[in-house]
């Protein structure tokens, strides 16, 4: 019932999209490189020429901030099918 829902509206396509573009490619990606990660750690993780290291702040910045709107989908579209499991809207 859940998938149902959320593919119908959207929210899921958002909220996956917002935690992998947000949250792998940039949050991971960033922490590993500042943090000290092995060039070839970073070339298995983050193969090129798909990814780039980090290079320019605003690209980064953006790029971690897909991950509150991601998040804020998540958490009401888990609020959204609990409440639908339950037979109860608000």
């Amino acid at each position: 019932m859940s998938r149902r829902l959320s593919r119908a509206d959207g929210s899921e396509p958002c909220a996956r999209s917002g935690f992998f573009e947000g949250g792998y490619n940039h949050v991971l990606k960033d922490v590993l490189h500042f943090g000290g990660a092995s060039p070839a750690l970073m070339r298995r993780l983050f193969p090129p020429p798909r990814y780039e290291l980090p290079d320019d702040a605003f690209f980064e910045v953006t790029g971690v901030l897909q991950v509150v709107p991601a998040a804020i989908t998540g958490y009401y579209l888990c609020r959204f099918v609990q409440e639908r499991l339950r037979g109860t809207t608000s």
